[in-house]
Formats: C-alpha cells, structure tokens, sequence
C-alpha cells in the first residue's frame, strides 16, 4: 500500500471491527504509513470523529462507488473525486506513552521497552537482573527496573508498610519495605517509576531456604549516572594504540568535560601484561553523547566506574 488511504480504498472495511482497528493502530500496526502518527488516529476534536472512523468511511465511499459503476448501465467511474478527509495536526506520542499503551493493548512491549534509556546505568552499576537474585545469597546487592504495582498497608499495629513490584528487560520481582526505611522512601514508590533498588539477599522471615531481597535503599534510576560515577575506564590493547586513537580520545575529553577521572588501560594479551594509566589533564562527564562517540570507536572498550 502507499499510504493510509491507499489501504483503505483496497480493504473492505465493513468487514473490521472498530475496536479492532483503534487496537491496531495503537499497538503500532500502521507505522508503516509515514504520513500519520498514532495519535491522529485515536485523536478526537471538537466533536470530529477520529482519523480511524474518516478512514473506514473514506474506504466504504471508495468501495460503493466501485460497486456502482460496475453495474451501471454505462459502466465507467462517475466521475466524482471522493476528497480525502481532513486529519488533525497534533503532536505525537512520547516513545514512553506509546510503549504504556502497547502493554495495554497486547500486554507486552513491541516497539522497544521503557528501560531501553537506562541501558548504560543498568549494565554499569547494577549487580544482577531480577530473576539473577539468588545467585548472590547473603550479599548487597543493586537491581533496577519500572515499578508497575504498589500498595501501602498497615501491620497489626498500625504502622504502614509497602509492597511493590518491579520488572526489568528479563523478569519482575515483588519486594517489600516495613518501618523507617519505608517511611523514607515511599513517594518514590509510583507505578512507572524508574528505580534503582539497593538491598542484600536474605532468607524470608518463617520461610527458611527462601531467599528474597530486602531493599534499605532506593534512589531514582534517572540520577544514579551523575551520582554515583567516579571515572571512565578505557581498555585497549597495546597493538591497536595508535596516535590516531590517543587524539581521537583526547579530542573527545574536551568536548565532554566534566568531574570523573579517565583512566587508560593498555593491555598486551601476548605477554599477559597490563599498564593502568591515569590522566592527569583531563576528565569527562559520562554523558549520553560522549557514550555514543566511544561505541563508535572500535577495538576499545569502556567502563564507568563507581
């Protein structure tokens, strides 16, 4: 099809479901058809119908006057243009409202996943996945993820406590916090949140042999970059160290500076040896840009240290 309105000149429209066609389009089903977004097709102003209802009328006018000329005593088109239908102009979905309405939809993501922005901070600075939680018995541990339940209880003796799930790329995991802890962090506990939880894996209270992280420390994964990086590590081998590469690097610590440290590791893996080099004269901001310049750079490798 070349566009929206080619599809529905070609589709018996009569035949699908309304709901069925609004399910479609926001799940993403019409991004083919570059000229709309998904918004212009749920969006109603005004008392106009939306782009949904205009397209499935447009289509049926199409269909019936094809269906007249071929029995027309003279055949032939009528000659009448059907003008294609007015679409409101509206900005589009956030690439976060559009993944929200996806789960709904079809109850999964299909166009990415919310925490796709968070990638660096959960590969740098988390211990684990969710679903990883009981390889580390007895240990502090970091996870992060998206809460998507929560709920605020009261024990016996009045005092509240809270229990909420987060989910990561691989699985979810229900926790709980109890008492001043709780206290101290319950407004960062909102369904969508993006959260970077600190915890230690124990046995459960009664449950011996089941093992559960118990948070002490919660902080909003959107911040966790800024605090808690220290330096940039860069791993090179010794044979791909050229002059090419050290003012590429250098170049790239002026356009980013910032408080962390930047460290350079040459490795010679021939003779099992390696030299730690710490740069006196420049230091880096870990920012997105800079992030994107260095996975660009080939045989390097980087870290963010904590």
């Amino acid at each position: 099809f070349k566009d929206v309105f080619d599809f529905a000149r070609r589709v018996n429209l009569r035949t699908v479901n309304k709901k069925t066609f609004e399910s479609l389009a926001m799940a993403g089903a019409f991004d083919c058809f570059n000229a709309y977004h998904r918004r212009q097709y749920l969006l109603t102003e005004n008392g106009e119908s939306s782009l949904i209802e205009k397209l499935i009328r447009f289509g049926n006018k199409i269909q019936d006057e094809q269906n007249a000329s071929q029995v027309s005593l003279f055949g032939g088109d009528s000659g009448v243009e059907i003008p294609l239908p007015k679409i409101p102009d509206t900005e589009p979905y956030s690439e976060l409202d559009k993944l929200k309405i996806e789960k709904e939809v079809v109850g999964f993501y299909i166009s990415g996943h919310p925490l796709d922005q968070f990638r660096l901070e959960i590969r740098h600075f988390c211990t684990c996945t969710v679903n990883d939680i009981e390889n580390f018995k007895g240990e502090k541990i970091a996870v992060a993820g998206i809460v998507t339940k929560f709920n605020e209880r009261q024990s016996k003796n009045g005092r509240p406590f809270g229990l909420f799930s987060i989910e990561d790329f691989e699985d979810s995991l229900d926790l709980a916090m109890f008492g001043e802890e709780y206290l101290k962090f319950r407004h960062l506990l909102i369904t969508g949140s993006f959260l970077y939880v600190e915890g230690q894996v124990v046995e459960r209270y009664k449950q011996p042999g089941v093992w559960e992280l118990r948070p002490f420390s919660i902080q909003l994964l959107s911040e966790i970059r800024d605090k808690m990086s220290k330096g940039v590590r860069i791993q090179v081998d010794l044979h791909n160290l050229t002059e090419e590469l050290v003012e590429k690097l250098a170049a790239l610590s002026n356009d980013y500076p910032g408080p962390c440290q930047l460290k350079l590791n040459v490795a010679d893996i021939q003779e099992n040896m390696e030299v730690e080099t710490l740069s006196r004269k420049f230091q880096v901001k870990p920012q997105d840009e800079l992030i994107e310049e260095l996975d660009q750079l080939s045989n390097i490798s980087y870290k963010i240290l904590n």
